[in-house]
């Protein structure tokens, strides 16, 4: 019988962040260094391979399995971290600032984990929704500005947008997993027209695979199946039906 793979975990507090063993022994790592300063957040890579944690004056991957440092991003002040579907890349989000030159601030960034290589920037105010979406064999990565979602070939996105999909009044986007990668959109209600999820194919914008109308709906959740051919489509309101808020 194969053995079973080792297991782990990582948990964190203000002053501490600890890497502990799984079944049977529930114990600290011993050649794990206890990061110093407070660590903003961490996250492993979905295939378990990595983990990745934010100090205060840097981002620093590991290897799971021989605990020893990938790579580490000297980049201070970052407060989110995500990795891409197969952990080739990492990206950082910090906090939106003024900067002393009056220059635009890029606090989202897109690394390369293997050299630690920044390959693109970008300015991200929110922290809503603030990464970019990957499709699952990670060649495009897309995000949402103002009225499209912008495409990027990840192997090259110095060379700028690959492919737009512009939706007046768009809200929201998922990209769903699978070897056929869709992309679906939300269009919060605006005046009397009906909120609406309109799905397309990354290939085809110009015409959705499927759309579906929605009253009474201004934010939304959407969970695609591993195998992104179904979606499951969450909605709600902030206001009942006298158009008062259940915040009061």
């Amino acid at each position: 019988m194969a053995a079973l793979p080792s297991t782990q975990f990582t948990y964190r507090s203000y002053s501490n962040f600890k890497l502990v063993s799984g079944h049977p022994d529930y114990q600290p790592i011993p050649n794990f260094e206890d990061p110093e300063g407070n660590v903003k957040t961490f996250q492993y890579s979905k295939d378990g391979r990595y983990l990745g944690w934010a100090s205060p004056e840097s981002v620093k991957i590991i290897d799971t399995e021989s605990i020893e440092i990938v790579n580490e991003i000297p980049k201070k002040n970052v407060v989110e971290i995500g990795f891409s579907p197969k952990g080739r890349y990492i990206s950082t989000w910090e906090r939106s600032v003024k900067l002393a030159d009056n220059s635009v601030h890029a606090n989202l960034v897109v690394w390369e984990v293997a050299t630690g290589k920044e390959l693109i920037s970008f300015t991200q105010k929110s922290q809503t929704n603030w990464n970019v979406q990957w499709t699952e064999d990670e060649s495009f990565f897309s995000r949402l500005v103002t009225g499209e979602i912008q495409f990027y070939e990840s192997k090259s996105p110095e060379k700028g947008v690959h492919g737009r999909l512009k939706i007046e009044g768009i809200g929201d986007f998922s990209l769903s997993p699978g070897k056929s990668p869709s992309v679906a959109v939300f269009i919060p209600e605006k005046n009397a027209a009906p909120a609406a999820v309109r799905i397309y194919s990354i290939t085809n914008f110009n015409f959705p695979l499927s759309s579906k109308v929605f009253y009474k709906a201004d934010k939304i959740q959407m969970k695609w199946n591993n195998l992104g051919t179904n979606l499951l489509v969450l909605t709600q309101t902030d206001v009942d039906k006298t158009n008062k808020s259940y915040y009061g």
